[in-house]
């Protein structure tokens, strides 16, 4: 594995991160200090106002403008860094096979969906903050999760098909390993779909996705066409390990904590600092980036705790897949390769760990298949001696 490789790639990747972060930072606190806040809620209001729509109505379109507004905005403004952490990085170091022209199509469609996220998000705390002033942080949160809920069921059948070519795997040996490893696990298998990556990515790519009647494994063409059969069901195996142990119901309930003191968090600085900036209070829409920022300080002190949670969850489906594959050799060659295709990290500081890896370094996954494939054998050996 080319470590240098991968640790000069994952620096610059945390520097674009950064800067992204940063610049947004500085962008959102300008717009509150200037009054260029207010300015773009009285144009938004002026263009809505033509409509003729009710109050209430009214109050919404006002949220909806001016949040698309200020998206379209910060989006201008970060371009370079997301040119550089989107396009320039991924082909300077071979992840991408995708030019210039299809990158910006699809930079645009995805900008277009986040800033409806967005918008619909202003509109639900902007209508919340109105109707129910002491419980609106309640009200959001539950919606908020409701919809990540419905989405998290639903990409597999829309979001994803319009993404990447996804096409089912039936009757073949990747299922039929599936199958035999969800016996050994007592679930029922999980459907397997492959996902056509390999003209856009070289990286390799297999996740548990959707719920309930959704749920499946989606693996890219690039593990099926590269990778050993054994390879590939140990890579199955962690992600049924996923399945098993309810790991996205778990993230989900972490997200919906999280959710809820970042709401109350960014409440508390619309009330503490809302009247120095020369807001109307809490139901003024131009008072919203003081709210993304009083809840995006929430949720970044929490970041570590979320990645603490998946690196569990990580190491926890890797004994899990060790121990239904019962091969921790054929784990270990299938890590080492999907970590050199994908420049994983191979040994980053504690520090960058802690703040910045949803898995545990690839190293320390190594030494830990290695041991638990030697405590394997140690017992087998203690089960075939005479008298045991």
């Amino acid at each position: 594995m080319n470590e240098g490789k991968a640790t000069r790639y994952h620096r610059l990747r945390r520097r674009a991160r950064a800067l992204a972060s940063g610049g947004a930072l500085v962008a959102v606190v300008t717009l509150l200090v200037s009054g260029a806040s207010v300015g773009i809620r009285d144009a938004a209001a002026q263009v809505v106002g033509r409509g003729g729509f009710p109050a209430g109505w009214h109050q919404v379109g006002v949220a909806a403008v001016y949040t698309a507004c200020v998206w379209v905005l910060l989006e201008l403004l970060l371009l370079p860094v997301r040119v550089f952490q989107g396009y320039v990085l991924e082909r300077r170091y071979g992840l991408s096979r995708v030019d210039g022209v299809r990158w910006c199509g699809t930079h645009v469609a995805t900008i277009g969906l986040d800033m409806i996220l967005a918008v619909g998000a202003a509109v639900v705390v902007s209508t919340a903050l109105r109707l129910w002033p002491t419980a609106w942080w309640l009200v959001c949160g539950v919606a908020f999760t409701t919809s990540t809920v419905l989405m998290t069921s639903l990409a597999p059948l829309g979001v994803i098909p319009l993404l990447s070519r996804v096409t089912p795997l039936v009757e073949d040996t990747v299922s039929a390993r599936l199958a035999t490893l969800a016996a050994r696990a007592g679930v029922q298998p999980l459907r397997i779909y492959q996902c056509a990556v390999g003209a856009a990515t070289r990286r390799v790519q297999a996740t548990l996705v959707g719920l309930g009647p959704t749920r499946r494994v989606l693996v890219s063409d690039t593990l099926l066409a590269d990778y050993s059969d054994a390879e590939i069901e140990a890579v199955l195996a962690h992600e049924l390990g996923h399945h098993v142990h309810r790991d996205v119901w778990q993230l989900l309930a972490f997200e919906f904590a999280v959710g809820i003191l970042a709401l109350v968090g960014g409440g508390w600085a619309m009330a503490r600092f809302g009247a120095g900036l020369g807001l109307a209070g809490p139901t003024d829409v131009a008072a919203l980036p003081l709210l993304a920022l009083g809840a995006g300080a929430v949720t970044a002190a929490s970041a570590p705790l979320g990645y603490a949670l998946s690196r569990y969850h990580e190491r926890r489906a890797d004994r899990f897949a060790i121990r239904v594959t019962r091969d921790p050799a054929s784990f270990v060659s299938g890590l080492r390769r999907l970590g050199a295709q994908n420049l994983v990290e191979d040994r980053p500081s504690r520090l960058v760990e802690l703040l910045w890896h949803t898995h545990p370094p690839l190293v320390r996954r190594v030494e830990a298949a290695r041991a638990a494939g030697t405590d394997h054998e140690t017992s087998a050996v203690r089960i075939g001696r005479p008298g045991h």
